[in-house]
């Protein structure tokens, strides 16, 4: 058995244009970003393509755009991944010390 993990990063690694060549060359990954926009009701995309860094670095923005960038990326790597039919995808919290 295969056993395949996706790391994300996290709050700090963020910066103004994050994304945007997965945005404009891949279609399924515009159409999470606009899906992403909708749900959270303000143009979450603008924000990691534009900033200002200052509002890029707020935690409620950070937080969303790393996760949406990762998570864009991730989905165009699945297809290519031998994952079987029904594998469970799930997070892991690692506990703190």
């Amino acid at each position: 058995m295969v056993k395949i993990a996706f790391v994300f990063p996290g709050q700090g690694s963020q910066f103004v244009g994050m994304g945007k060549d997965f945005y404009e060359h891949v279609p399924a990954a515009r159409q999470l970003f606009e899906e992403a926009n909708e749900v959270l009701g303000y143009d979450l995309t603008s924000i990691c393509f534009n900033g200002p860094d200052e509002t890029l670095k707020l935690t409620e923005n950070t937080q969303p755009a790393i996760f949406l960038v990762g998570f864009s990326i991730s989905c165009l790597l699945i297809p290519d991944l031998p994952i079987p039919p029904g594998t469970e995808m799930r997070s892991v919290k690692v506990p703190s010390e």
